[in-house]
């Protein structure tokens, strides 16, 4: 039987007795699902499930003065074999900790890759949207998308990016016009995956902020989705952080539930596979299980030195019986577990000499690194597409630059400033000025002089081409100035392009 997936979590109360008001919740919850799952008939270990199917559950509760520890597994029959989840509800002192495995049985033995599309347990989200807050370690395990809206939320995010103490995934949404794949993927990602991942939202204007406090490399717009692993050592580039465009997540689909339906499926494979490795049983309910056992050795004991009679001896006999069965038990289906997890890692080493990892549903797209000015610009291009038009020889000319004039973020922010002005245009009246309305954002800018504008040979020098159509410029930008002539940079630009778009027509040295 193969683990394919574990979830863990843990809640602390401000006292015992509210620890036990925590943990009738909880059982609570898992009641419910017991009965959704369709606990219509209970006879012995047969569990009578919805729709005429039949599986096998196994419910039981015990105690100990500091606690309780309540264990349930559900076995199902799955396609080609049989699925069950484990599920165990400990309170101790004033904590409570939910552990959850599911795994996987086949019944044949086949030599073909292992492919399973796990779901998340219900209960899992319900006990997440409690009012109660769970935690994994120290990362606070949210029910909900958390959305990142505006400067501040953007400050956020960075900060919970390179927390020090986040050890689980962060999948970022961007949002474009407030929308993202489909109106239900974020919702539906958080259900996917909650538990085991932060799922949140970033709207525009908090993405800006996150390119501007950490560098647009490590940034997620326009409707992209991110997967962000907690930043360490080996984890700390941008190429570690796989984003996915939304172009690309388009790729090879016609229709948005598709591409939603995809991307959500290759998560959970690669999410909920890892958690299989990385989540381990709460360190509590390992305690007050070790606890529950001594107590009962204890309790035999005393029997023992107590008992009088015959039928005395003969009851503590039939509970030593008892307890050496159960614990026989307990260590064959360890045993089992320790040879599932030999095989599985067997299976992985004979694997990775093949392959270094399965190959993913939709490849992410590579990552942005703005280290030089082309850099720059080929980023701005790939990102802004939809509100910059550029000119036929906008890359010819910044080879004029020194690659790292601008420098190259700087320049990379001043063409994102211009794909705002572009949208703010296209949503109607800017209130002010292009210029000032430019410079309230932090980029400066001007207009060629009047004797600039007069010279029909300084105005040539100032005109580029679009789809063979010859354009002048006025308008420019200025990221870089009092620096030595190849570090110099000016972007011209226009507010007349085709589709409401900004003319971008030449990005390179100040022009005479």
């Amino acid at each position: 039987m193969r683990k394919v997936a574990a979830y863990a979590m843990e809640s602390t109360a401000d006292s015992n007795e509210s620890a036990a008001i925590l943990e009738k919740k909880a059982s609570k919850i898992l009641d419910d699902w017991l009965k959704d799952k369709g606990r219509l008939a209970q006879d012995g270990e047969t569990f009578a499930l919805s729709r005429g199917r039949e599986g096998v559950l196994s419910d039981t509760t015990e105690h100990s003065p500091s606690g309780s520890y309540r264990k349930i597994s559900l076995s199902e029959a799955s396609e080609g074999g049989r699925f069950v989840c484990e599920v165990s509800l400990t309170r101790k002192n004033d904590a409570c900790a939910i552990f959850v495995e599911l795994r996987v049985a086949s019944q044949i033995q086949q030599l073909a890759p292992f492919q399973f599309d796990v779901r998340r347990p219900a209960f899992i989200q319900q006990i997440l949207n409690s009012e109660e807050e769970w935690y994994l370690d120290q990362n606070l395990l949210p029910g909900r998308p958390v959305p990142f809206v505006g400067a501040q939320g953007g400050a956020d995010l960075s900060r919970l990016i390179w927390h020090k103490d986040r050890t689980i995934p962060l999948i970022l949404i961007s949002t474009e016009k407030g929308k993202s794949i489909t109106e239900s993927f974020t919702e539906r990602v958080c259900s996917d995956l909650c538990g085991l991942a932060i799922i949140g939202t970033s709207d525009e204007t908090s993405s800006r902020m996150l390119s501007s406090i950490k560098g647009t490399e490590w940034s997620c717009y326009n409707g992209a989705v991110r997967l962000y692993w907690p930043v360490g050592p080996g984890m700390d580039k941008p190429s570690s952080h796989p984003i996915w465009t939304k172009s690309t997540l388009y790729t090879g689909v016609s229709e948005a539930k598709d591409a939603s339906y995809r991307i959500r499926s290759q998560f959970r494979r690669q999410i909920l596979g890892l958690s299989a490795f990385s989540i381990r049983e709460p360190r509590s309910a390992r305690e007050l299980r070790s606890e529950i056992n001594e107590l009962r050795q204890h309790t035999l004991a005393e029997s023992f030195k107590r008992g009088e009679s015959e039928d005395d001896f003969r009851e503590i006999a039939e509970n030593y019986a008892a307890d050496n069965d159960r614990l026989r038990a307990e260590l064959a289906q360890r045993d089992e577990r320790l040879n599932d997890l030999q095989d599985q890692v067997e299976n992985l080493q004979v694997a990775l000499r093949y392959v270094s990892a399965e190959a993913p549903t939709v490849a992410p797209d590579k990552t942005f690194l703005i280290d030089s000015v082309a850099a720059a610009l080929r980023a701005a291009e790939a990102q802004f597409g939809n509100e910059l038009e550029f000119s036929d020889s906008i890359y010819r000319e910044v080879e004029s630059l020194h690659p790292e004039a601008g420098p190259p973020d700087k320049i990379f922010r001043y063409l994102e400033a211009l794909s705002d002005l572009a949208a703010a245009l296209k949503s109607g009246s800017l209130g002010e000025g292009v210029i000032p309305w430019l410079e309230n954002r932090g980029v400066t800018c001007s207009v060629e002089s009047e004797t600039t504008r007069r010279s029909r040979a300084q105005m040539k020098q100032r005109t580029w081409q679009f789809g063979g159509k010859p354009v002048e410029f006025d308008f420019h930008l200025k990221p870089s100035d009092n620096v030595s002539q190849d570090r110099c940079a000016r972007i011209y630009f226009d507010l007349n392009g085709s589709a409401d778009k900004v003319r971008v027509g030449y990005v390179g040295r100040h022009l005479d």
